[in-house]
């Protein structure tokens, strides 16, 4: 049960890795298209 719990706590801590870095390319792209325009 413990290993199975830390393979779930991994699965969730990445995804939450890969939401936060889609979330600040989103950022940078928003600032360098209001540099832009």
């Amino acid at each position: 049960m413990k290993k199975t719990n830390m393979v779930i706590k991994d699965i969730s801590f990445i995804q939450l890795n890969r939401s936060q870095s889609q979330s600040i390319r989103l950022i940078k792209v928003n600032k360098s298209g209001k540099k832009t325009h």
